[in-house]
């Protein structure tokens, strides 16, 4: 995949963390958590782009 390309990654990773966004925000409501959902939301996302980061370098 060469960086010129269209951001297919992008709309993907945007897809998944709207998806883990109301998963996490769901919990958070459910168990009365003071962990906010957007924390998660956020690590998954600087998560994420470490390993997408390193699969682009691998190859």
């Amino acid at each position: 995949m060469k960086w010129n390309q269209p951001p297919y990654g992008f709309l993907w990773l945007v897809i998944i963390d709207g998806f883990l966004y109301i998963v996490f925000s769901v919990v958070t409501v459910d168990l009365r958590n003071p962990f906010p959902a957007w924390v998660g939301f956020f690590i998954f996302l600087i998560v994420l782009n470490i390993a997408m980061y390193l699969v682009k370098r691998k190859r």
